[in-house]
């Protein structure tokens, strides 16, 4: 029996097992998980394959490790991601592409940062090709915790004024605690039927294992991101309890594989890792929503408080964008 049709025998039993039933969040093992699994044989298979796609450098207990203790009290939501990842038909592959994202070679005349009380004066030019979206849905909660589903439509609006034949997708990879079916909610699905615009779980898509040219990190890249011509980062700003703040340069990191974002998470070196994914896949346009903020933490999850915030910062330069919504909203840059 394939890997594939085992998870799908197993998946809905073992979710509702741990998403029912507390003990299951309170203490989790490797025996534990393998008696959850019904077959030590099959978990075993589960860590082998993760670790070989992910975890290249870890021991299988290293990267169990890794998934218990991201968030147990959220460890239904994190398995059905887990198990999407060996349902799908397009597991990640492993390879190098030479190719580079067409959207990298694209030059437009945006400020490289710019603030502004509104995005009434944001003029969108004439784009040939493919236009991709990327929003911060990380959880299912609404703005400013992810991004506010009304400037999607904003956006949106202006530009099918100057790109009405252009296939446009809105894509982003949510937080592995949550599925996509719950932050992709009706009022996005409806504003993306209304403007012809795909929406795209980048966490169930086919990454490729890409090094960039003079880069030593490898990054699992998304194939969309080899489709497209044009990218628009849309960020919120928010205080982040590991990296500081969470704004234009941190949207990029949905960018790239779930599980690449939990181990570089995991390596100490989260800032240098977000810098890194930066460099490699930055947008075109970045706008940064900072009308309001979250301080505290990132996501209510962990403590984030919403606060009034002062307006719109857009441009090409998403560090820049960060310094200075950061000075404006948080006094200084750590």
């Amino acid at each position: 029996m394939s890997l594939k049709i085992e998870c799908n025998a197993k998946k809905e039993k073992f979710i509702q097992s741990l998403s029912c039933n507390h003990k299951y969040k309170r203490s989790i093992s490797k025996e534990k998980m393998k008696l959850y699994f019904e077959d030590s044989a099959f978990f075993e298979k589960i860590l082998s394959k993760l670790k070989t796609y992910f975890y290249e450098n870890r021991s299988e207990n290293e990267v169990l490790n890794l998934i218990l203790n991201e968030n147990k009290k959220y460890l239904g939501g994190f398995i059905e991601l887990f198990f999407t990842y060996f349902l799908s038909d397009n597991f990640p592959k492993m390879i190098i592409s030479n190719k580079v994202p067409e959207y990298l070679k694209e030059n437009y005349a945006f400020p490289l940062a710019n603030f502004s009380t509104s995005l009434e004066s944001l003029e969108f030019p004439k784009i040939n090709g493919k236009i991709m979206i990327k929003p911060n849905l990380v959880s299912i909660y609404p703005y400013p915790e992810t991004t506010d589903r009304g400037l999607i439509e904003v956006i949106l609006r202006k530009l099918r004024d100057r790109n009405s034949e252009n296939e446009i997708i809105i894509a982003d990879g949510p937080s592995l605690f949550f599925s996509s079916r719950m932050s992709f909610d009706n009022q996005l699905r409806n504003i993306a039927k209304k403007f012809s615009a795909k929406l795209i779980d980048l966490n169930r898509s086919t990454y490729l294992k890409y090094r960039f040219f003079g880069k030593e990190t490898e990054l699992y890249v998304p194939k969309e991101l080899f489709d497209i011509n044009f990218l628009i980062n849309i960020a919120n700003m928010k205080e982040h309890n590991s990296a500081g703040i969470s704004g234009a340069v941190k949207n990029h990191f949905g960018l790239i594989a779930p599980f690449q974002r939990l181990s570089f998470h995991r390596n100490g070196n989260l800032i240098e890792s977000i810098k890194e994914v930066y460099s490699c896949l930055r947008a075109n346009l970045n706008i940064l929503d900072a009308r309001k903020v979250m301080v505290c933490a990132q996501q209510r999850l962990y403590g984030g408080v919403e606060k009034l915030g002062k307006g719109f910062f857009y441009g090409t330069d998403a560090i820049e964008l960060d310094k200075h919504a950061s000075k404006i909203l948080f006094g200084d840059v750590k």
